[in-house]
């Protein structure tokens, strides 16, 4: 049965004694790679030279922050290592972080991922730092245990001072990088840049984004086909035209409206006028149905007369008494037409 970690206990198992293989297959380099007492008395010994305590991240970020930009918070820290010749390396001063510890209580992160360099034998040479994850890689060993990131040292023999201010200075790193560091860089650099672009070296990757480039200085210089593009001026001109015509029509529309409702009492001459062409100008839809509720009012359209003559109106109205009134105060028919019509 996988042992449950305790999540209080300081005592993290990072790698197993022994040979083993992650599940993916991993070492290509070699048989498998090796953990027994040498190895681990070499990488014990490293780590009591290091100043620095080892860090736990989460999901390996030291090695992607390069590339994602992301921050890379700590989850736990530790010094010290022990080796079990049955069990393996173990971490036995970890102090997590309050945000680790909560999540590791929670469930939310059962495993560690050790990563480490290895020569070409596969014989583990040195301990980089270690990952909560939840993708294990080495199976069978205790909850938050070792995964899935491994960096390759070809040969367990210094580096060349030339060559490792060279690897520096192409991979962005300080002048100050140790060669782990540039293990690390690299293993990034071939995960984020090479396998992306389907490349196996980076002379490749360099190729290929210099016909990307010429492509596309290619396609910038080439004159562009004039049955399928317009000039920018002439587009603007039809635009501009375009919404000047149709501005025309709207005001033509409106215009009628306006004609067609001032004749039936719908919108009075003056204020009212002057309101809805504003309306019509800004709105046309709005104006529209503003218009549509409105309903026609004879009265301010009608004629009093009905379109008799004042004089024959007055006349054919006024009774045979009300004529011979008229005669008595030695006025006729005629008065009326001039004053405007009988009270």
């Amino acid at each position: 049965m996988t042992p449950t970690l305790d999540g209080d206990a300081p005592r993290v198992q990072l790698l197993p004694a022994g040979r083993f293989r992650s599940e993916d297959g991993r070492p290509a380099e070699a048989e498998c790679w090796r953990l027994e007492a040498a190895q681990a008395a070499q990488v014990i010994a490293t780590a009591e030279r290091r100043v620095n305590d080892f860090m736990f991240d989460y999901e390996h970020q030291t090695i992607h922050k390069e590339e994602n930009g992301q921050p890379n918070p700590a989850a736990g820290w530790f010094k010290r290592l022990e080796f079990d010749p049955v069990a393996g390396l173990f971490a036995t001063d970890v102090q997590w972080t309050a945000r680790a510890q909560q999540l590791i209580d929670a469930k939310e992160y059962r495993y560690v991922s050790a990563l480490f360099l290895y020569d070409q034998q596969g014989n583990v040479v040195k301990l980089i730092n270690a990952a909560l994850t939840n993708t294990p890689a080495l199976d069978g060993m205790d909850e938050l245990l070792a995964a899935a990131s491994f960096l390759y040292l070809p040969e367990d023999t210094p580096m060349d001072e030339n060559l490792r201010l060279a690897l520096c200075a192409m991979l962005g790193l300080g002048k100050e990088a140790d060669e782990a560091a540039i293990a690390v860089a690299l293993t990034a650099a071939q995960e984020t840049l090479l396998k992306p672009a389907a490349c196996s070296t980076f002379s490749d990757l360099i190729a290929k984004k210099d016909q990307s480039i010429a492509a596309l200085s290619q396609q910038a210089t080439t004159a562009p086909d004039p049955s399928r593009f317009v000039p920018v001026s002439v587009f603007n001109e039809t635009r501009e035209q375009l919404a000047a015509l149709s501005q025309k029509v709207h005001q033509t529309e409106a215009d009628a409206l306006i004609e067609a409702a001032l004749s039936d009492g719908r919108i009075i001459p003056g204020a009212d006028e002057d309101w809805m062409r504003s309306l019509a100008t800004k709105d046309l839809d709005t104006f529209k149905t503003g218009l549509s509720i409105r309903t026609p009012n004879p009265a301010l359209t009608g004629m009093q007369t009905g379109g008799k003559a004042p004089a024959e109106l007055n006349t054919a109205a006024l009774s045979a008494d009300q004529q011979k009134m008229l005669g008595a105060l030695g006025l006729d028919a005629g008065y009326l037409s001039e004053s405007g019509g009988a009270a």
